[in-house]
């Protein structure tokens, strides 16, 4: 029952969008493609084993925990939440928090010709990051192996175990059996020599640091998806936030799914904040 509702909700949700927005693969490779994923994440289920790549749209695409792929997937190409418009044939994306390159993988798909800058400080996530965007053939894509952070340097860094490959992994501990590591950090504001078209920022917690760190040149951005890891104990990390864009000059949305705890229980909500330059 479980699956059949998974796939009813897909079709709502694709082909609950206009057709123009799919611009890479159709409403209907995508759902396919969720599809074939589903029947394969549910089969390696019942037979006690798990892959470590699979096909998605042509390429062979590698992971770590094949259920937690599905999840990334439905997200980023249904949920499509990383959708923009642009004139330019070559616009540049800065994909921070980039995991193992769906991300990559959508924005290619969109614009074959964007050039991309993709951050991944997680040392098992960035092999695999590594491999796909090898394998997949894409040019364009620059990879680097550091956090954002201040400045250039080192942070502390936990793996979150038991998960895909930096999914929940980051700055903030969330586990006493996360794993601690040390990684290089460098600045985002180094990376906006000139306009950039869109930013994905996906770092689990260090996302307000980051955007104080770039705040002379956030305004050379013309638009932006932020996950904003809010935790209840950290009550003005997410109006801090919202008040740094709006003196950027960017007017926002936010999006959520409905809590499922009670307010007292520690436990944080994650906010899809989707901000886009002002007109002058």
């Amino acid at each position: 029952m479980t699956f059949l509702y998974s796939l009813f909700s897909a079709v709502l949700r694709i082909y609950g969008r206009p057709r123009t927005e799919f611009r890479g693969v159709s409403r209907y490779q995508t759902f396919m493609t969720f599809l074939i994923l589903k029947c394969l994440v549910t089969w390696a289920k019942i037979k006690g084993s798990e892959p470590k790549s699979t096909k998605l749209f042509g390429f062979l695409w590698r992971f770590q925990k094949f259920e937690a792929f599905l999840y990334v997937f439905e997200e980023i190409f249904i949920e499509r939440p990383y959708t923009f418009n642009t004139d330019k044939a070559r616009p540049l994306i800065i994909d921070a928090g980039a995991n193992t390159g769906i991300a990559a993988l959508f924005f290619k798909l969109e614009f074959p010709d964007a050039e991309i800058i993709c951050f991944e400080p997680d040392p098992k996530a960035f092999e695999i990051l590594t491999t796909n965007i090898s394998n997949s053939g894409l040019k364009g894509v620059t990879l680097v192996p550091k956090a954002l952070g201040k400045a250039k340097g080192e942070i502390t860094f936990y793996q979150t175990s038991g998960t895909v490959a930096s999914v929940g992994s980051g700055v903030i501990q969330r586990s006493e059996s996360d794993i601690v590591i040390k990684v290089e950090t460098t600045s985002l504001a180094e990376y906006f020599e000139g306009p950039v078209d869109f930013l994905k920022m996906d770092i689990e917690g260090a996302e307000l640091m980051v955007l104080e760190e770039s705040m002379a040149k956030l305004g050379q951005c013309k638009e932006l998806v932020i996950e904003c890891h809010h935790r209840p104990e950290i009550q003005d990390h997410l109006y801090k936030i919202l008040k740094l864009l709006t003196m950027s000059g960017f007017t926002y949305r936010l999006s959520s799914q409905p809590p499922r705890h009670a307010f007292n229980t520690p436990m944080g909500q994650d906010i899809l904040i989707q901000a886009k330059k002002r007109s002058p």
